[in-house]
């Protein structure tokens, strides 16, 4: 009975955990971020690192994903020294104009927040 206890223990943990870190819309890109401005302390330190690292690795895909796609006429003009804090806070700026978008897709929230911030003049 303990080793089954024990079994579910770690079972639960490994599930919280795995839910912890899933982005799958902006509104969950905008709570795994948030961590960017928590403050540590002993009780919760891993648990933000953690989740500044999952934020960090999304935007740098995302980013690097989006800077590799080639258009004709793109509909979005970053600079090329735009980094992942650009576009979290285009993220952030987005958020506040229009709090709807975030239930669209993290990537599609993501290409928003960067039309929005970085549009191409036409």
């Amino acid at each position: 009975m303990k080793k089954f206890l024990c079994a579910l223990l770690l079972l639960t943990n490994s599930v919280m955990a795995a839910e912890d870190f899933t982005i799958h819309t902006g509104r969950d890109l905008l709570t795994m971020c948030a961590a960017f401005d928590e403050i540590p302390d002993e009780g919760n330190s891993d648990r933000i690192v953690r989740r500044v690292i999952a934020c960090a690795n999304y935007l740098n895909g995302f980013l690097g994903g989006f800077i590799v796609v080639d258009e004709k006429k793109p509909a979005v003009c970053v600079p090329s020294s735009i980094s992942a804090a650009d576009v979290w806070r285009s993220g952030l700026r987005l958020a506040r104009r229009a709090p709807e978008l975030t239930q669209q897709k993290a990537n599609i929230f993501l290409y928003a927040a960067l039309l929005y911030v970085y549009p191409c003049s036409q």
